[in-house]
């Protein structure tokens, strides 16, 4: 027979194991409504869509300043392409006579680690990416940053030797763009 301190802890693990449960199952209804929100478009007014458009100079200035501070806290969302998910190799590219924009555009994507990024954006709104093990020529990390922004729906707010910063407001947005340019103008 099961003393009454024994069915305690087993009710209160069962508890912990079910509010365990209930926090995977929230933050998971969470994400899928931010996707399946309608994201607005140029067409409705708002031109979230066309970052070249909405992100000006100011803006991406005011992205860069947070994302240094965040790598500076260790608090900046860090990703790096992986070598098991293959690269492009200059000596191929000069065999196969593919240019790296076509090259690049063969580079099959592992879409686990593209979800995780797209969680991240979804949380914090910046992540920064590192292609190193992606591409040898800077030029391919432009190109490649792109196109990862492109599947995203995300904007580069910077590149810098190998790395990529992407930018993607969230729904609700979580930074303000607008306000962080304004006070650092002040």
């Amino acid at each position: 027979m099961k003393d009454d301190e024994t069915e305690n802890e087993e009710e209160e693990g069962n508890v912990s194991k079910e509010n365990k449960v209930a926090n995977q199952c929230e933050g998971l209804v969470k994400s899928f409504v931010k996707r399946i929100s309608p994201r607005q478009t140029a067409a409705d007014g708002m031109g979230l869509t066309n970052y070249d458009e909405t992100v000006n100079g100011a803006k991406r200035a005011a992205i860069r300043s947070l994302a240094g501070k965040w790598k500076n806290d260790k608090t900046l969302s860090n990703f790096a392409w992986q070598a098991r998910y293959g690269s492009i190799d200059n000596a191929v590219l000069l065999t196969n006579n593919d240019s790296l924009e076509e090259a690049i555009a063969a580079l099959a994507i592992n879409h686990r680690w593209l979800e995780k990024i797209d969680d991240a954006l979804w949380e914090k709104e910046l992540v920064l990416i590192r292609l190193t093990a992606a591409v040898a020529k800077k030029k391919g990390v432009k190109i490649l940053g792109a196109r990862l922004a492109d599947e995203l729906g995300a904007h580069v707010a910077q590149v810098v030797g190998h790395t990529v910063l992407l930018y993607r407001p969230g729904f609700p947005p979580v930074l303000d763009l607008d306000r962080m340019v304004e006070d650092r103008a002040k």
